[in-house]
Parts: structure tokens; sequence; C-alpha cells
């Protein structure tokens, strides 16, 4: 049970003068010896509910410091109460009702910006390219840590001075080739790529004005961090 909207939450539903009744019982029925069954029962209720078992006794509810009436209590209260209020929570991301942070805000519009500047430069390109990622790195496997994402050619491309084949990089040059390795097709992906120097070749390219949001993309911020702390990878 939930405390509807706008109401302050109590741990119980029990009101003080249920309670009080519940307490006269509890000293009434106290046994001479412990039982067993009570105990665990009630072991397992204070552990799902502590809150709960908190409010009904009136202090932190400490097995060990209970004596033989307070378990009794916990014991009947629980049969008075089995499903107790509660505790109403914020609504999560994606749920009715959540309000993104400025932050979040400031994320979706980076992605948008983003994903934009990244069709306007891969329209303008004379040939047409797919996002491919590098496997060379130590640390890719599914995680995707040490290696970028880059342009890859679907064709030849001759601009100026810029040469490249088939299925290369625009970032690759001969002293590269060796190091970039690279799975075209249904894996690739087609979202933004985050080589910087594949994305600054392009707009060499290109008569479109760099976009800052794609030159700093970092997709994969924690590819960096993990190859920082293992010294594995180079981020190519």
């Amino acid at each position: 049970m939930t405390a509807p909207a706008g109401q302050s939450w109590s741990p119980t539903a029990l009101m003080p003068e249920r309670l009080a009744e519940l307490r006269a019982r509890a000293a009434e029925q106290t046994p001479r010896f412990a039982d067993p069954a009570r105990l665990q029962r009630v072991a397992a209720r204070v552990s799902a509910h502590y809150e709960w078992a908190t409010a009904v006794l009136g202090h932190e509810a400490e097995l060990r410091r209970m004596d033989s009436t307070e378990v009794v209590l916990l014991d009947l209260a629980a049969a008075a109460e089995p499903d107790p209020p509660v505790r109403p929570r914020s609504p999560r991301p994606g749920e009715p009702g959540y309000e993104p942070t400025a932050a979040e805000l400031a994320e979706i519009e980076r992605r948008r910006a983003l994903g934009a500047a990244w069709a306007e430069l891969k329209k303008a390109l004379p040939v047409a390219v797919q996002v491919a990622y590098n496997y060379s790195g130590g640390l890719h496997l599914a995680t995707y840590l040490s290696g970028a994402h880059h342009i890859l050619l679907q064709g030849d491309l001759v601009a100026g001075r810029i040469r490249r084949s088939e299925h290369q990089a625009l970032c690759q040059t001969p002293s590269r080739s060796k190091q970039m390795i690279f799975h075209p097709g249904p894996e690739s992906s087609q979202g933004p790529p985050n080589c910087k120097a594949c994305i600054e070749t392009a707009y060499k390219i290109t008569d479109l004005a760099p976009a800052e949001v794609l030159l700093n993309n970092t997709r994969h911020p924690a590819r960096r961090l993990a190859s920082a702390l293992s010294g594995a990878g180079d981020g190519r």
C-alpha cells in the first residue's frame, strides 16, 4: 500500500489506539519461554520492514535488545497489518511524471545536435560512408573500450591530396594501416564517429564549418578511463 500523493507517509497505518490495544494483548500473551517459530517470523518481518517495526515499537527495532513482550507485539502487529505502507519514491527515468534534470536535458540536446551535425557532414561527403569500430586495441570485445569509431569509406576517395581506398578509414595512413582492424557490415554503427582525425579530415574535404559538438564527441567516455587505468589500448 502506497501513501496517497500529497499526504505525509508513515511506516504503519495502525492508529495509536490500535497499537495501544496490541501492546496490552502482547503483555497478556507473553509466554514464559520464547517461541522459536515466533522469533523466526519476527526476525523476517524486521528484516523486510525495519521502519515499520521501529514505528510499532516506538524505538529502534534491534532484535537483540527486544524483550519477550516486544517480540509478541511485533508478531501481533504483523498479523494486523500484513502489508505495511510503501515509502513513496520519485518517478524514475522513463516513468510517468519523471522530470529530467538540467544535466539530462543538456545531454539530450547535445545528442540531438551531435546527430544533426553528423547527418549534415555525412551528406556532404563525396563518397558514401559508414561508422566502424577499430578492433585493433587490447580491450575491445563487447565493451568497446580501447578503440574508436571511425568514418569508413564505402568507395574510393580522391579529394585533392587526400586519397583513400574503399574500406579504409578517413584517418588511415600507410603507417597506421596495420594498426587498424574493421569488420564493416551489420554490426557497424551508423551513429556519430568519435575519431577526431577522421572528423577533421572529413571537414577538410567539404565546405562545411566544423561543428564543435562533433569534434568534441566522446561517445564512449569509459573507454579512455579504462585504457588509462589499464595501460592497454591507445584509442586508435
